[in-house]
């Protein structure tokens, strides 16, 4: 048992070191655009704000964990819609394209996914920005009430507000504050994949049937970027069908999650984010299932 928990803890530290220093380069650029180009940011989302999920739903195919991490932050702070926020956690792929693309499934499956995964995001964006608009308030550059205000110091929002401190020391505390969080939440992973064994979870998920696509859908809810890994790796072993995967990868937002639980702090609207993606998600994995796939 001392011998697994050593490993499991080894495991994990190891990749959060790895993920430590895109996370502060993240959270630096943050901060720069916050500190530097605040106002022209501001506008240029401004003018595009109707098309917010269009452009989530684009960027969000970039195979990586960081967009997810970014726009969330940007959501807590008001700058971009609830919208786009969804159509990034639906396109975003994470690591899952370099494996599939590994194995030589470029054309019969990459593209269909990224394909899919866009087709979905932009869906769930507009109708987040226009049926479940009154859902999400305020809207992007509307004042918020409820919200600590920028200019003053004890507001608690995360926000750098004296400039002469630098972008270095909040960017490297909101970064070790997320990789803890990471950390933790791989550990959970890593002990019940030991506990349980992956031949034994691979076993449950191909006896599931129809009701891998909700499975796979609340396995892919889960904030670390080894998940969408591990969902590819379940297709190419032949564990999950196309269904199913899509239907993961839909819910696989990287480390989002986390980043929006602990920067915005109206838990409703998380609340109806988490859930708007996890039933887009499960939608298009049961349409995929039924024309058989």
């Amino acid at each position: 048992m001392a011998e697994m928990l050593h490993d499991v803890f080894l495991h994990s530290l190891v990749d959060c070191v790895k993920l430590f220093p895109f996370l502060f380069l993240t959270y630096l650029l943050l901060e720069y655009l916050e500190t530097k180009k605040g106002d022209r940011l501001n506008k240029v989302l401004e003018k595009q704000s109707k098309y917010n999920f269009i452009v989530g739903a684009g960027v969000g195919l970039i195979p990586q964990c960081g967009i997810s991490a970014i726009v969330s932050k940007l959501y807590s702070r008001k700058i971009v819609t609830a919208g786009m926020v969804v159509a990034v956690f639906l396109s975003t792929s994470d690591g899952a394209l370099p494996i599939l693309l590994a194995t030589g499934s470029s054309s019969n499956v990459v593209l269909p996914v990224i394909l899919i995964k866009l087709f979905v995001g932009i869906v769930a964006g507009l109708f987040v920005d226009t049926v479940l608009a009154k859902g999400f308030r305020p809207k992007p550059f509307e004042q918020d009430e409820e919200q600590p205000q920028c200019d003053d110091v004890s507001c608690g929002c995360g926000c750098n507000h004296d400039n002469a401190n630098g972008i270095v020391k909040p960017a490297l505390w909101q970064t070790i504050h997320t990789t803890f969080i990471i950390f933790l939440v791989t550990m959970v992973i890593s002990l019940v994949v030991h506990l349980i064994g992956a031949d034994a979870i691979s076993a449950w998920l191909a006896g599931l049937g129809f009701l891998q696509i909700i499975a796979v859908a609340i396995f892919g809810l889960i904030p670390n970027c080894a998940v969408s890994v591990m969902l590819a790796q379940f297709y190419i072993s032949g564990i999950i069908p196309f269904s199913a995967l899509v239907a993961g990868l839909c819910t696989t937002t990287g480390i989002g999650l986390i980043v929006l639980a602990k920067t915005n702090r109206n838990w409703r609207e998380n609340v109806k984010i988490i859930v708007t993606v996890f039933a887009f998600s499960v939608l298009t994995g049961i349409v995929l299932y039924l024309f058989g796939f």
